[in-house]
């Protein structure tokens, strides 16, 4: 089947998904369907058959944690009776399915295509490589910058959740699994301690940093893959100064949540895959 009739059909559906999920006005919906139409011939021009396991094993994975998600209602409650069910698993697929494939294609061009000649140094020693010296700079720079942020907060960003928590730490609530239990018993070493000083906000300090390094260990090391693999210093330039300096970055390193464990465990999850599947 001609390429330009596939993307005129994907479209249409993606058009119809959005509609419904967003009622949408028919004028907003034709426009939808142009600029869909236009993104979708874009990106399937730059499919890479060579991506095409993980990517379809990824968004078949994202897909149905997507529809599953957006079927949860306040009471906790997913029904598979819903008529847009395959609609909207089939939506999700498309979407993620494009944008995966072309993130792994994008990546795998600039792996390809790169001129390692910049250099760059702390006096004797050059940064933005493999060295553990590099490494070590990397970690510093992010954790002092995010440390400055946890002492602005002292002792840290505490939301509805955080506050479940520590109930359940202190015995005030049961132990319940919508916080994951591994997380509330990680947050309970650092709270307990505190307790021993009568004091809740040096326990909140100790998980706070704790964190922080966790987070500036993580984007190091992600700095040291880039290196690793010869992605071009600009961009790891920019990635650091991302890293260190975007304001998300440093209110969710200290904000006492279990989501910011489970986005470091998605990181390293997909770094898993890029070494099982991409290299």
């Amino acid at each position: 089947m001609n390429k330009k009739i596939i993307s005129l059909l994907i479209s249409l559906i993606l058009t119809f998904f959005i509609c419904i999920k967003f009622n949408i006005s028919q004028l907003m919906s034709i426009i939808v369907f142009g600029i869909s139409y236009f993104i979708i011939n874009y990106l399937g021009n730059r499919i890479n058959k060579k991506y095409n396991k993980v990517s379809i094993i990824l968004s078949i994975i994202l897909s149905i944690i997507y529809v599953i998600c957006d079927g949860i209602e306040k009471t906790y409650f997913f029904s598979f009776i819903n008529r847009y069910f395959f609609l909207n698993i089939g939506s999700y697929f498309i979407i993620f399915y494009l944008l995966i494939n072309n993130l792994f294609t994008l990546i795998d061009k600039y792996k390809s295509s790169v001129n390692e000649d910049r250099k760059i140094y702390i006096g004797k020693k050059e940064i933005f490589t493999t060295s553990k010296f590099s490494f070590f700079v990397n970690f510093i720079l992010i954790f002092v910058v995010e440390l400055l942020f946890l002492i602005k907060f002292f002792p840290g960003i505490l939301t509805y959740d955080s506050y479940n928590e520590i109930m359940q730490v202190k015995g005030i609530l049961p132990l319940m699994n919508n916080h994951s239990v591994l997380h509330t018993g990680i947050l309970a070493l650092f709270i307990k301690f505190g307790m021993l000083f009568k004091s809740i906000n040096i326990g909140v300090f100790l998980y706070s940093l704790f964190q922080t390094s966790l987070v500036s260990l993580l984007f190091s090391y992600v700095l040291r893959l880039m290196s690793k693999h010869k992605v071009p210093i600009i961009i790891r330039i920019i990635s650091l100064m991302f890293f260190a300096f975007h304001p998300i970055n440093f209110f969710y390193s200290i904000s006492l949540w279990k989501d910011i464990f489970f986005s470091l465990s998605f990181a390293l999850f997909s770094i898993i895959i890029y070494f099982r599947f991409i290299r």
